[in-house]
């Protein structure tokens, strides 16, 4: 996933976009890009919804009604909810995308909401502890001492028991553009972690009115290696209601993100556990900006990544196979040198990062290959980032 993370960089992606903004205020008019094609969705008794392959659920309208979850199945890219609404959306149940919580009689990692990341596998069988999935995944545990325990995972902020090495980093923008959901804790030598909180836009043309809740949480673990928070992202020329958005990491996990950008200069006061969202009035849904920048893995091995699945890659390579493979990356869009990671988070074992940098400078694409070692008789999941603080 491109997650650009330089102020500088942001301004130059946003700045025209600014200006489109200040245009549409003028107009007092927006348009989420719905074609209303799932007509009104209105939520009478509790239901999980299956994600079509973008994630995008276009509908006329939205209403979730009091005591009732709307919830999702992700889907194989593992895309961030968006609803993108032509009319009012009002949400007095809950909208549901938290990741799982897990216990010690568990193996496997808790999974992450849509648009999250799964947590690391706890030791069984002979077989090392996993990772936490995503950019700020904790660290599997690699000993019995207090400074070795698995690892929370980041994502706005370092976790809160920041003195632990294994603990995950700080990703992703104010913004929420692109959106991005939390990561999973690490697994330990007798717990797994906690799955990260996912991520969801909800986009409306007329009014967002909260007076329920939408959970993003990241989920529960055992030993501190929670999972963090997701994001949430509230675009709408009015946005109101006194509801409940849930963002917090569990179990040590960082929190996650809050972004409501609306026209109304006086912002509601949702209940965020004490948490700032952060505002603004850009209101564009980001998901079609002309040029927008892609990172993405195409090829592992022999390999093509399935067109949609963009960056994330499981792959168990077939017996036999050199653990000296190449992953092809591309990169769209971001008019510069960029600093990449290539990262290999095996279901038991280390994670393992490989550097490499990429000049998209001139206008189209550009790949680079770049050769990795795979572990074992594991299966992996492969990421392309954008280097922290680029």
């Amino acid at each position: 996933m491109n997650t650009p993370k330089n102020s500088t960089f942001l301004r130059r992606l946003l700045g025209p976009l600014l200006g489109l903004a200040a245009g549409v205020l003028h107009a007092q008019s927006f348009d989420t890009g719905s074609d209303g094609s799932l007509g009104h969705l209105h939520i009478t008794n509790s239901v999980v919804l299956d994600l079509p392959a973008d994630g995008r659920l276009k509908v006329r309208s939205l209403v979730v009604e009091s005591g009732n979850f709307l919830s999702f199945r992700p889907n194989a890219a593992n895309t961030p909810v968006y609803i993108l609404s032509q009319g009012d959306v009002r949400i007095a149940g809950q909208i549901n995308v938290a990741g799982d919580s897990v216990d010690r009689s568990q193996i496997s990692g808790g999974l992450g909401g849509p648009g999250g990341f799964r947590g690391g596998n706890r030791a069984s069988d002979g077989m090392d502890a996993g990772a936490g999935q995503g950019p700020g995944g904790g660290s599997r545990q690699r000993g019995a001492a207090a400074s070795h325990q698995p690892g929370a995972a980041g994502h706005r902020i370092s976790p809160s028991n920041d003195h632990n090495p294994q603990n995950g980093q700080v990703y992703g923008t104010p913004t929420l553009i692109p959106m991005i959901g939390g990561s999973g804790g690490g697994g330990g030598s007798a717990e797994p972690g906690g799955g990260g909180g996912g991520a969801v836009l909800i986009a409306s043309s007329t009014r967002i009115t909260l007076v329920g809740s939408i959970d993003a949480r990241g989920g529960s673990a055992p030993n501190n290696n929670g999972g963090s928070g997701g994001a949430v992202r509230l675009v709408a020329p009015i946005v109101e209601g006194a509801g409940q958005i849930l963002v917090q990491g569990n179990s040590a996990g960082s929190e996650g993100r809050i972004r409501i950008d609306t026209f109304e200069s006086r912002i509601p006061i949702f209940n965020t556990g004490g948490f700032v969202p952060s505002t603004g009035s850009l209101l564009f849904t980001g998901l079609d900006l002309p040029g927008a920048p892609r990172l993405e893995v195409t090829q592992v091995g022999r390999f093509e990544v399935t067109p949609g699945e963009g960056n994330a890659f499981s792959i168990l390579l077939p017996v036999g196979s050199s653990p000296q493979q190449n992953v092809v990356v591309r990169a769209t869009g971001f008019g510069r040198r960029i600093p990449i990671q290539v990262v290999l988070t095996p279901d038991s074992g280390d994670r393992q990062v490989f550097d490499a940098t990429l000049d998209n400078s001139n206008p189209g694409s550009i790949e680079v290959t770049v050769p990795v070692v795979f572990p074992a008789n594991v299966t992996t999941l492969v990421n392309a980032w954008t280097v922290p603080g680029q």
